[in-house]
């Protein structure tokens, strides 16, 4: 139900009547389209996919050796075979990007008799740095990337140490040429796991907030990545604008994809720091302060009114209270202010502060001769204030420990995807370590408590990719 404080005679007689106060909204529907707060980034700390690049590194040594690693080699008139193979790749982040280490060492012979040489731990260390991006698709691409070598290991001969150079130079050369190749423009799967990500944090998600239901909506609309200072994950972030609803999720809604996801890159902090928008009808209020007014006496004597129907809306971002009374004045009464949130002896409390009697309902009042003494043994407003309050901190730990939780993914849809991967027994761990309200809106049909909340979310895997 919308109002306008219109005196009807003024539009038969074509009058200018001025009002006191704006069109306002009572009774109506939550819109919860409208509500979201600013965008902002929740990201993943995430193990690397590296089964594809182990498996195209051992591709290629297999293309420059044979069977076994096994390779010939000659330093002056002696001849002879080494064997290599590789260890486990490193990852480290530096400052064009990632750096990947690819040690590939083994044994060397050389000559025969008296003259033989041997060795074990010789070969180098690869070094394959290059600057990590998203394509379109999600995929991880490690692009620009430069290939350098590491001579490690001795060589003796005979009980002597000798010149080790040439020789590695002859072990590591085609291994070299052959990494430089596979290597350019790699591309780690991660786009399959990502699109599916996506229509997962795209999906609402039902869940409860001190006991009652309520639906969060994600609404992702671009990736952003942050290499760490760790040395085996990345941070994968969602661009998103949190609401949540208090109230069941809306049957069959499916979540919408946005259709062209957007990429960048940003440095991010340890723990995501996201604004969320929770939603709360006005009728919660509205249920809150009508017991304690609906058939209220204000007054005595032939000055006394008594209220007859209590509404919580809003009007122009401020929650508005009207009040309709009978008795000494009968008609309607209004009263609106801002609301916020206050703290107030360890608890959260959702409150109107500054509420006040409308000029014009004043104004009407003193025209049936009555004075706001009259009404309420002083000041209307300051004897309703403390009625419209509500302790919003139950909710809020609630929130904490319905959002601080390990969610198992094994046998979602993210599954297959990411076991082509090697990447098994997946889970997502969200941590929260602060809830900090920031703010309260007024919308028509709804209250809007605007919240920080910083924390960590790590995805959990067994990585069989090393």
């Amino acid at each position: 139900m919308r109002g306008t404080w219109i005196v009807m005679g003024c539009g038969l007689l074509g009058l200018g009547c001025q009002t006191g106060r704006p069109a306002y909204s009572v009774a109506v529907a939550p819109n919860w389209m409208d509500i979201r707060p600013t965008k902002s980034v929740l990201f993943v700390e995430t193990p690397l996919p590296m089964a594809s690049v182990a498996a195209r590194i051992d591709q290629a040594l297999g293309q420059v050796l044979g069977p076994g690693g096994v390779g010939q080699v000659r330093l002056g008139i002696m001849g002879g075979s080494y064997r290599l193979s590789r260890g486990a790749l490193t990852v480290s982040a530096i400052p064009a990007g990632l750096a990947l280490g690819i040690p590939i060492v083994g044994d060397l012979a050389l000559g025969s008799a008296f003259l033989q040489c041997r060795a074990s731990g010789l070969g180098g260390t690869f070094r394959f740095a290059a600057r990590p991006t998203l394509d379109a698709a999600g995929d991880l691409i490690l692009a620009q990337g430069q290939l350098s070598v590491e001579p490690v290991g001795q060589l003796r001969c005979a009980g002597l140490q000798v010149p080790t150079a040439d020789v590695l130079t002859a072990m590591t050369s085609p291994v070299q040429s052959a990494l430089a190749s596979a290597l350019q423009e790699l591309k780690l799967p991660t786009g399959s796991a990502v699109q599916r990500g996506l229509s997962e944090l795209a999906t609402p998600r039902g869940m409860e907030v001190s006991g009652q239901p309520a639906c969060l909506d994600l609404a992702p609309s671009g990736l952003v990545l942050s290499p760490t200072s760790d040395r085996t994950s990345l941070r994968v972030g969602f661009e998103v604008a949190p609401r949540l609803n208090l109230g069941a999720c809306p049957v069959g809604q499916g979540g919408a994809l946005p259709r062209q996801v957007t990429m960048r890159e940003d440095a991010l902090g340890d723990s995501f720091r996201v604004p969320v928008a929770i939603a709360a009808p006005q009728s919660e209020l509205a249920e809150r302060v009508r017991p304690l007014l609906l058939g209220k006496r204000l007054g005595s004597g032939a000055t006394a009114i008594t209220v007859t129907a209590v509404e919580v809306g809003d009007v122009q971002g401020q929650t508005l209270l009207r009040l309709d009374v009978v008795g000494g004045y009968t008609g309607t009464l209004f009263l609106w202010g801002t609301p916020a949130i206050e703290q107030d002896q360890g608890r959260w409390l959702l409150r109107v502060p500054n509420l006040r009697l409308a000029a014009e309902s004043e104004s009407m009042i003193q025209n049936a001769k009555m004075s706001l003494y009259q009404l309420w043994e002083g000041d209307l407003a300051a004897r309703i204030r403390p009625m419209l309050t509500l302790d919003v901190t139950s909710k809020l730990e609630s929130l904490r420990t319905a959002l601080s939780s390990r969610m198992t993914l094994q046998g979602t849809r993210w599954q297959p995807a990411l076991a082509s991967a090697g990447v098994g027994n997946l889970g997502l761990r969200s941590t929260l370590t602060e809830l900090v309200p920031q703010g309260v809106e007024s919308k028509p049909g709804v209250l809007v408590l605007h919240l920080l909340v910083v924390g960590k979310l790590t995805l959990e895997t067994n990585n069989s990719g090393q």
